[in-house]
């Protein structure tokens, strides 16, 4: 069957005008980031879903969220340049701190967007964008803190201490020398960076089960879809690196507590 040449046209026609619109709004919304225009930010957000890109939209607002991210870090580590380091009492909680209040303040303020734009039960898609980030700049933080801190030869120290049972806090002093922190501070900072990351976490758990919960599907579907996000939020480079400072934290809360009794 043959279709109306009028008809075909008006099929090329729309088709030619949709690419266009496709193409403009592509630019449009990467302008608008460039140039931190939030309120084009936004129009543009709201027009993929329109025009038939949903998950386009979706990656290039999780790589705006990205990129917020890293700007925002990019002034605290300035900031921090110009503190003098007697004025921050644990620079490693302070930075990781920044880093996880920055991530759910920007979450929160973006997250309606996506909610409002796209219809629920993409929260968690935007989530992922914004731990990428998260996970690059922790491992940055905690890498800095292993370094300053020479958090390995501390525990390793700390580890031949405990094992030779004869040694005593002396060895471990000049074992773990060259400008090691004590190891009570460093338990500390550990304990509380830890603390830290476990509200993050529910926080970004939370949102994510709520965004899932109104969606209209199947109990058993959601079901699915919580455990996913919940799998890769507990297997996330963050929780990784905090799982590794847990095992040194182990060793050095057992040497300092035997330390303790020989005092």
């Amino acid at each position: 069957m043959r279709v109306n040449v009028p008809v075909q046209e008006a099929y090329e026609a729309l088709d030619i005008y949709h690419k266009k619109m496709i193409k403009l709004t592509e630019e449009q919304f990467d302008l608008a980031v460039n140039q931190g225009d939030k309120a084009n930010i936004q129009l543009f957000a709201k027009i993929f879903p329109l025009i038939g890109r949903r998950n386009e939209g979706l990656e290039r607002f999780g790589n705006y969220i990205r990129s917020l991210i890293s700007t925002k870090m990019e002034q605290y580590t300035h900031q921090n340049h110009c503190r003098t380091q007697s004025s921050i009492s644990a620079p490693f909680v302070d930075m990781l701190t920044r880093l996880l209040e920055a991530v759910a303040e920007i979450l929160k303020d973006n997250l309606v967007y996506i909610e409002t734009f796209y219809g629920p039960g993409h929260v968690f898609t935007i989530t992922k964008s914004a731990q990428a980030e998260c996970d690059r700049q922790a491992r940055r933080i905690v890498d800095s803190f292993r370094s300053l801190r020479h958090l390995d030869a501390m525990t390793n120290a700390a580890q031949h201490c405990l094992a030779s049972h004869s040694a005593g806090v002396s060895a471990f002093n000049e074992a773990a020398a060259s400008g090691c922190s004590s190891v009570e501070s460093v338990i500390s900072e550990i304990v509380t960076a830890n603390s830290r990351v476990d509200l993050y976490l529910r926080f970004v758990k939370r949102r994510i089960a709520h965004d899932i919960s109104q969606t209209d599907t199947e109990i058993s579907e959601k079901q699915d879809k919580s455990n996913q996000a919940y799998a890769f939020f507990n297997q996330c480079e963050l929780v990784r690196l905090m799982q590794n400072l847990v095992g040194n934290y182990v060793v050095l809360e057992g040497f300092f507590l035997h330390s303790m009794v020989l005092k």
